[in-house]
Order: structure tokens, then C-alpha cells, then sequence
């Protein structure tokens, strides 16, 4: 059938269908950790009918041995997806649970020393007995209370760790898209090729050359200003040679500074952050939210850029997307790839949020 690419469309996709995005036997290649800083409220029951994230908790520790146990191919980096088909055990609903933070009874556990040692999963002898375990796992997490995450809490979840943010052929059950911004650091070693790559693109507005080609030069444009830089900033871009960083910043005040000025404290306010309750329930299920590592003034101010931008370049509202939300522009705004994101990398909000100190340390 004719679709009229001026029609409105009154749902977006559901999300990106269950996967694995790293290399299960080199998980520190690249990137040690996925994350994202969320930047809309999430729902308050987890439904996965928002975008909201959902993970298979545990499965980073056994994710070489489960492939060992079957005949199917590891996951060697990139995107991989995990179909009912193919992996029947690990896409059951009773396996997977929605992100969420750290429950209440598991810091009453941490305080008294009385949290689960590490999953049997990576021993279990059979593939049943892997699956028996991973639904463990879920299990215990759903007998905990769950609170989604809240704007300004930092999600990170092992590469290895299979999610999703719902079924690629679903629609979203609300009215307006999760936001929010994708943000993990690479390792320093043998990056420097990358990090040449990365100031080139940051300086131009260009997107980087693993995202969708279709959309390169959304950002670039005569009114392109590259944001500024802190001292912490030109780190993690590798200006270390003496380079000038185009719209570099240097804040000569003593002291760590946050991106936006202001202090940012020190290991006093990391370990308030992040704190052993926090790694070990990493270490155990493979994912953590650490609640608010981002101040609330920079997620705002990442949804207000975002909100102009897309209103800006495609002519999208969003708080009118039954009016505003064509097929035509849905096309244009979000990603080719069928991941139902908006590939978007340089406004100056996102600049902010990754040169703030406390998700470097956290990282």
C-alpha cells in the first residue's frame, strides 16, 4: 500500500528489538561501559512501552560460556541481535527486567553485609542450567522495589550485557519520545586515530564516521560554532600536543571546575556518588543507575537544545507531534538504522554534559 509521506503519524517506533552491541571475549575494547544520562522522567512502572531500557541481567559473566554451550556465533562487536528464533531462553520475558535504580532492599543488604555472592550462571554445566540461573537473577530483581531512573542519574551496563528499548516492530504507548543522551567513554589507549577523528568532527559539526552516513552533515552548517572546551574537556579530546581547540575555553581559576563553572567537589562528592552497594550490584546483575551525576540545570538544558533543534531543522514540535510529525520528517529527523534515535552529537548541552567531571570519574 501508498503511504502519504505528509501524513501524520501519531506513534514512533517501539525500539531497538533485543541485542548485543560489544565483543563478549574483548569486552574493553573501545568502550569499558554503554551509558546514557537520562534526561526525560521514565515511567513509573517500567513499561517497555516508553523506550524505557531493559537488560538481561547477569549474563556479562556468562555470555562466553553460554555461547560455548550453543552453536551459534559469539558476539564479535557492532550490533547483534538476539531473535526468539535463534536464542529462545534469552529473549523469554522471564529473564528480562527494566533498568532501574538501586533497590532499597539490596542497600539494607550492602549495609549488613549480606549481599548475594556472584552468579552460578558462568558455572552452570548445561544451557539449562545458564537460562535457570539468568531467571534467578531476574527474579530477585523483580521481588526488589523498583524506581526508574530520573533525570540526571547516569545508566551504565556492561557491553556484553544483552537490552533493548523495546521490539523494533512495536509503537511507542506514549505521547511524547524518550529522551535520553547517549554518553560512555572510550579507553585512552591506541586511540589516538580515533581521537584525531573525533576533534575533526567536533570542530566541523561532522558526524563521526561509524554513525549513519544518510545523516553525516545534519549539524554542519555556516552557523556551526564548536562548543567550548574546560581543561577537562581538551583532555578527553587528546589536546595535549599544544593544538588549538577551536571555541576552547581555559579556566584559569584554581581548583576542578564543572563545565558550566562552579566547583564540582572531589572524591568526597564521587564517593557520595558511586558507592561500594553501587559495584557490587554491577558486579553482580551487570548494570547500575547512579543517581543524580548530572545537575538537573544541564539535562534542561539538553531537552530545551534538543526541542529547538528538532523544531529548527525538521520542523518538529514536540509538544505537538500529532500535528508537527510527519513520515517525511520522522525519516529525515531520526536515525536510518532502525534504532528509532535521533543521531545528533554536537549541541553545546551535550559538550557540557561530557566534560562534567563526576561521569568521567564514575566511568
Amino acid at each position: 500500500a501508498n503511504v502519504d509521506p505528509s501524513a501524520t503519524v501519531y506513534k514512533l517506533q517501539g525500539g531497538t528489538g533485543k541485542h548485543v552491541d560489544g565483543d563478549i571475549t574483548e569486552p574493553l575494547q573501545g568502550r569499558p561501559f554503554q551509558a546514557f544520562v537520562q534526561v526525560s522522567a521514565a515511567p513509573a512502572d517500567g513499561s517497555a512501552g516508553e523506550g524505557s531500557l531493559h537488560v538481561l541481567p547477569g549474563f556479562h559473566s556468562a555470555a562466553v560460556h553460554y555461547f560455548n554451550l550453543t552453536d551459534r556465533p559469539k558476539p564479535a562487536g557492532g550490533f547483534t541481535p538476539l531473535t526468539e528464533h535463534e536464542h529462545p531462553g534469552l529473549c523469554s520475558p522471564d529473564t528480562w527486567v527494566p533498568v532501574t535504580r538501586l533497590p532499597a532492599e539490596w542497600v539494607e543488604m550492602d549495609r549488613a553485609g549480606e549481599t548475594p555472592p556472584y552468579s552460578s550462571a558462568p558455572g552452570a554445566r548445561s544451557l539449562d542450567g545458564v537460562l535457570k540461573a539468568l531467571r534467578g537473577l531476574a527474579k530477585e530483581l523483580r521481588g526488589m522495589s523498583f524506581s526508574p531512573p530520573e533525570p540526571g542519574d547516569y545508566v551504565l551496563w556492561d557491553p556484553r550485557l544483552p537490552h533493548s528499548t523495546g521490539e523494533r516492530d512495536a509503537l511507542s504507548q506514549q505521547d511524547r519520545p524518550r529522551q535520553v543522551f547517549y554518553c560512555a567513554y572510550t579507553l585512552a589507549a591506541n586511540s589516538h586515530a580515533a581521537l584525531i577523528h573525533q576533534r575533526n568532527c567536533r570542530e566541523t559539526g561532522l558526524h563521526p564516521s561509524w554513525a549513519p552516513s544518510a545523516q553525516a552533515r545534519k549539524e554542519q552548517g555556516r552557523d556551526y560554532v564548536a562548543a567550548p572546551l574546560t581543561p577537562l574537556g581538551r583532555s578527553l579530546y587528546g589536546y595535549s600536543d599544544g593544538t588549538k581547540a577551536r571555541g576552547e575555553r581555559v579556566d584559569k581559576a584554581p581548583g576542578r571546575r564543572c563545565a558550566t563553572g562552579g566547583s564540582c567537589g572531589g572524591a568526597g562528592e564521587l564517593a557520595e556518588l558511586l558507592t561500594p552497594a553501587h559495584i557490587r550490584f554491577y558486579q553482580r546483575y551487570g548494570f547500575v543507575v547512579v543517581e543524580g551525576a548530572v545537575p538537573l540545570a544541564h539535562t534542561e538544558a539538553l531537552g530545551t537544545e534538543l526541542k529547538a533543534h528538532l523544531w529548527q531543522h525538521h520542523e518538529i514540535d514536540l509538544d505537538d507531534l500529532h500535528q508537527t510529525l510527519t513520515l517525511k520528517r520522522l525519516s529525515a529527523a531520526f536515525s536510518p538504522d532502525g534504532s528509532g534515535m535521533v543521531e545528533m552529537y554536537w549541541l553545546p548541552a551535550m559538550e557540557a554534559v561530557r566534560q562534567h567531571p563526576p561521569l568521567h570519574e564514575i566511568t
